[in-house]
């Protein structure tokens, strides 16, 4: 009885093998003695599945520039500038840079470059800079008040026209002023207020301050901070 045992235990140890070339499973063998019977049985389990979808670099490339040309579409209507290609800076952020037109066409100065944020499944755009045209003040993601905003920084436009408006989730106009900043080459601290008493406690704005160019498409220089309202 106990060879017998012994041959049906290795029987089992082949099957086993045999199964573990056709299934990732662990096969287990079991072989049990009792009243003159010898049992012998095999079970397969299922190999666990850790499979992960990931968005791949092309997902997101493709969803950081919808997100640029929405922000750009709303800010600037009509504008003829152009975007260059999504750059990752981490996996939940990156840039996209405008490029403003040339004269008879084609991309010419640097405009701003586009700074974004993972937001669920896309990216939203959170600001612009631009290393002459600033808002120093409200910083990105800062609380407001419903009431006067001071928004400050260094700007310059044409004749020194410096645009300042603030816009709310759907892209529609809430505030703007107009001030003045530097005429040339050097540009000159600007400081507007903006009224937003009328919009309600929580709205999302982005603030969007831009020199003046005179001439149409052109966004000009421009730099942008998203806030939100707080009481």
């Amino acid at each position: 009885m106990t060879r017998l045992v012994a041959v049906i235990a290795v029987v089992g140890v082949l099957l086993g093998a045999g199964c573990s070339d056709d299934d990732d499973g662990a096969v287990v063998t079991t072989t049990t003695e009792a009243d003159d019977s010898t049992t012998t049985s095999t079970s397969t389990s299922a190999p666990e599945d850790t499979t992960t979808s990931e968005p791949s670099s092309e997902d997101d490339a493709a969803a950081a520039s919808l997100a640029a040309e929405e922000f750009m579409a709303a800010a600037f209507p009509g504008h003829l500038a152009s975007l260059s290609s999504y750059r990752p800076g981490d996996p939940q952020s990156g840039e996209i840079e405008v490029q403003r037109p040339a004269e008879g066409g084609g991309p010419g100065f640097l405009a701003s470059t586009l700074l974004l944020r993972r937001s669920g499944s896309g990216f939203e755009v959170v600001g612009s800079a631009h290393d002459v045209n600033t808002i120093a003040e409200p910083t990105v993601g800062a609380e407001v008040p419903a009431g006067p905003l001071v928004v400050s920084g260094v700007g310059r436009g044409f004749e020194a026209s410096i645009v300042v408006r603030a816009l709310d989730g759907d892209g529609a106009e809430v505030a703007s002023a107009v001030t003045m900043g530097g005429a040339f080459a050097e540009p000159e601290p600007y400081e507007v207020t903006l009224d937003l008493a009328a919009v309600p406690d929580g709205t999302p704005l982005m603030i969007v301050m831009a020199g003046g160019t005179g001439l149409d498409g052109d966004p000009g220089e421009f730099a942008a901070v998203q806030v939100t309202v707080a009481a």
